[in-house]
This record gives structure tokens, sequence and C-alpha cells, in this order.
């Protein structure tokens, strides 16, 4: 076991999206003295499965498990980390979000009540801030958008074979075997969860699991009503999606924009629904505009797919410009932008107002360049 290094564990997916995290890795200042790795696990059959697999293939004594979508704003975060783990063997894993308490009905996602993150629910940034009043505080469960270990527990693949309650399992292992799990503070954030919305297709098997292998013989004789999370609304979403891609691919933008107009953005539970949702917003103030001299911004691709690649590429490269990481490629894919007339400062202007925390850095990386 090497104690002077530390492998960063990702479980993939989605090749770009793990590219960005890499990129917020690979910013990241290392202590004189360590090293760092980066294992991607690809095509995973669960959560659990993919960080064994990582957990065995790294030799290193401190392991960050993340998802591909979180990227770590935080240029200390080794140094933090270590500092935490050093001064107390007793901590076995440490999270940025969390929870003090066990909800009764074991649902977690939405009774996490300590920790601080910046979490993007697609278009809608969301900054949950309730930090411990000490350097660091013991919690029950930590979410798993990161996970930080200094010890390795086997993940309970044998049980949890999807992609829900890994997080909450391995903080019960680690306070099994009498270790501590605990959120630190934070004085700046140091993720942003590029979360989306979640559909929690595989919530209610797991949580069902998590209770049997988990919680007291008293809590099993009071088990609570099954809960739907949201199904229909989820499933009414996914029909709405496909609906609207169809007319997005055959150029029917008038009649999108009739359909969504009457739905509160705040109700649609599905992540490439909301971007149609703001793409549409776009191109309607564009075609308020008397003195457009730019093409639409959903004209750039007739494909839904590749136009949401494009609008994905979009926000990284904001989002890099916010933290200070731009560079002449980000600066050269800006000014392309602009000479081919791909995008407007309309579009510019909601991405910025939707996806950033820090907008007037944008504002004037955008006016300087």
């Amino acid at each position: 076991m090497n104690d002077r290094k530390i492998d960063f564990i990702v479980a993939v997916n989605h090749e770009r999206y793990f590219e960005e995290c890499k990129f917020y890795i690979e910013k990241l200042i290392v202590p004189e003295g360590y090293e760092i790795g980066l294992l991607s696990i690809s095509d995973g059959q669960s959560m659990t499965s993919a960080y064994n697999e990582g957990m065995s293939a790294s030799q290193a004594k401190y392991k960050v498990y993340l998802h591909q979508d979180v990227f770590i704003l935080n240029k200390e975060f080794i140094f933090d980390i270590l500092n935490i783990f050093m001064n107390d063997s007793a901590i076995g894993m440490m999270g940025v979000f969390g929870c003090e308490n066990i909800p009764e009905d074991s649902v977690f996602f939405s009774n996490w009540d300590i920790g601080k993150i910046v979490a993007d629910n697609t278009g809608e940034l969301f900054t949950f801030n309730k930090n411990p009043d000490k350097p660091y505080i013991p919690v029950k469960a930590i979410d798993g958008l990161i996970m930080i270990t200094q010890y390795d527990l086997p993940w309970r693949e044998d049980i949890f074979q999807d992609w829900d309650f890994y997080d909450v399992s391995q903080s019960f292992e680690f306070r099994r075997k009498g270790y501590q799990v605990v959120i630190p503070f934070q004085k700046e954030a140091w993720c942003l969860h590029d979360c989306g919305i979640s559909k929690l297709r595989g919530y209610e098997k797991s949580r069902t699991i998590f209770i049997n292998e988990y919680c007291s013989e008293e809590a099993k004789k009071n088990p609570v009503t099954a809960h739907e999370y949201l199904n229909k609304e989820v499933e009414q979403a996914e029909s709405l999606y496909r609906r609207t891609v169809a007319l997005f691919e055959n150029r029917e933008i008038d009649k999108i924009t009739n359909i969504l107009m009457d739905i509160d953005y705040e109700t649609i539970f599905h992540s490439k629904l909301r971007i149609m949702f703001i793409a549409m917003s776009i191109h309607n103030i564009e075609k308020d505009d008397i003195q457009r001299d730019y093409d639409f911004f959903i004209d750039n691709y007739h494909s839904w797919a590749d136009f949401c690649n494009f609008y994905q590429e979009i926000k990284f490269m904001l989002r890099r410009i916010e933290q200070g990481y731009s560079d002449k490629k980000d600066i050269a894919f800006l000014q392309t932008l602009y000479s081919e007339k791909k995008v407007s400062k309309f579009a510019l202007y909601v991405f910025i107002e939707r996806y950033l925390a820090e907008k007037e850095k944008a504002y004037t990386f955008l006016f300087q360049h």
C-alpha cells in the first residue's frame, strides 16, 4: 500500500463528462512527495462492482470515489483531506454532503442535512450550505457524489447490484467496523455536481434491501408504505421528451414552443427535457431581436444528439472561464462561435445566468474577448 498516493476512481458511462471531471482533477495542487492516479471503470454492472474493481486495482492508501459529473473546484482538495485523515486515524471515510440522522423511512436523497455542495439540476443552480461548526463532524451517511477513504472495505456488491444506496451502505459498513464517517468544514464548496434530474427508477428496490440489511428489527416490523418517487411524473416527462425530440428533428419548432409554454420549468423531472425548454427560451428571445444578424441558436444542429453535445460544450467552456481555467482552446472556440455567428449574446446570457455562480467573471471575460 502506497501511503503517499491518492487515486481517483470514477465509474464511467459518458466519456465527455469523464474528460471534464479529469480536467479538474488535473488542476489540483499535489503536495510535495505525493502522487495522484486516475482509474476509470467503464461499463460497470453496478456502482458497487465498479468501485470494487477500482479498489482492487489501486495500491494507493487514499482513494477518492467520485461520479463522472463531479468537478472538484477546491485546488487544495488533497491538502485538506490529508490534513483531516492524518490528524485522526479513527476517520475512515469523508464526503461533502450527508446526514446526521437516519431518516425514519430510509429515504436519504431528500434528507441530506449537513455539508456544502453546488449542484446543477440542469439549468437550476443550487447551493446547499449547512457547514459544520468545527473542522469536521461525524455523520450517519454521506452522499455518493464523492466518497474519500483512507482504509479499504469491500463495497456490498453482494446485495446492491444497481446504482442506489451503495453510498449509504458503505457509510454503514465503515461505522460497523468502528470507523468514523465525517463531513468536513468547507470554506467554499469543494465540488460542483452536474447531476441533472435523477430518475430514481431502482430506488425503491434498493431501499428495501437497505432496510432488511441495516435497520433495526423494530423498524422492520413497521415498514413504511412503498414510495412512488415521482414515477408518474418521470414517465410523463419521458413521453413528452420523445415527442419534442421528434418535432425538433423535423424542425417543427413552433409546435415545441406551444407544448412547453404552459409548463412550469421546475416541475420538469427530466434533464434533457429541461435542455429543450432552455433552448426554446433562447429561441424565443432571439426571434424578438429585430437586429438579428446571427443564426438561431437551435439551428446549429438539426440532430438533437449533436445539438445536446454543442450545448454541453458551451456550458463546460463557461464553467472553465468562471473557475479561471480558460485556455487558448476555449478562446478559439468562443471566437469561432462569434465569427461564424453560431451563438448570440442572448444565448450566452441565458447560459451564464442559469449555470454559473460567479457570473461577473464570465461577463468580464466575454467583454475582453
